[in-house]
């Protein structure tokens, strides 16, 4: 990730806006889950959140909260549906990923839109939560949304966090945003009793990442 091994419709990030009363918040997010790749050849790539939580500092970004997934959704252009592998324990295996992925990659097609448009529906997302902060070594799952907009994963915080299997995705959401057009962090937000509700079902998150053994680089904007 780091050498740039991303495909070029990742980087361009697109808007979310949400209201809450007279208020009105706009974010930017990856227009689908992190890959590794080209835009001829990517792979949607599930990671812990350890990992995942690097790969968002080192781009300015931080992971959903739960009412972002819904409100992400609720903006798709692309609703995916849900394509669930039985499970079993070869779930967390690379040929599943790549099973996964491929089966993905196929309705993906044929959905017809370009990539680049905002996708969702196709993979569980790693999210940001109070309880999971509260439950150190876990990790925060959500979503995978039907199309009646109801998501087959509520929110799960049982797995430990090294736990990593085929249905997850990493969905990062840029760090600066605005509310009613003024220049806002998504952790000023989120700390903010009165704003806290825009992003947030649980109000107020004293924080917005897991953490890792190293600690946030400077904040970078996605290239």
């Amino acid at each position: 990730m780091q050498a740039g091994n991303v495909p070029r419709f990742l980087r361009a990030l697109v808007p979310v806006t949400v209201e809450v009363g007279a208020t009105k918040a706009t974010y930017f997010v990856t227009p689908d889950y992190l890959a590794i790749g080209s835009d001829d050849d990517y792979f949607l790539t599930p990671l812990s959140p350890g990992t995942a939580q690097k790969i968002a500092d080192l781009a300015g970004c931080c992971l959903p909260t739960p009412k972002m997934v819904d409100d992400i959704y609720a903006a798709a252009t692309v609703k995916m549906t849900p394509e669930p592998i039985p499970p079993s324990p070869a779930m967390t295996t690379v040929p599943v990923f790549l099973r996964h992925n491929e089966m993905v990659r196929i309705q993906r097609k044929d959905r017809g839109k370009p990539l680049g448009s905002l996708v969702a529906g196709h993979k569980k997302d790693v999210v940001i939560a109070n309880v999971v902060f509260a439950k150190p070594g876990k990790v925060a799952i959500y979503g995978w949304h039907k199309r009646d907009a109801r998501p087959i994963q509520p929110l799960y915080t049982r797995h430990t966090a090294n736990w990593v299997d085929y249905s997850h995705g990493i969905r990062l959401v840029q760090r600066r945003m605005t509310v009613n057009g003024q220049d806002k962090t998504i952790d000023e937000v989120l700390a903010d009793s009165k704003l806290a509700l825009l992003l947030s079902n649980e109000g107020v998150m004293s924080r917005s990442r897991y953490e890792t053994e190293q600690p946030p680089a400077e904040h970078r904007a996605v290239p």
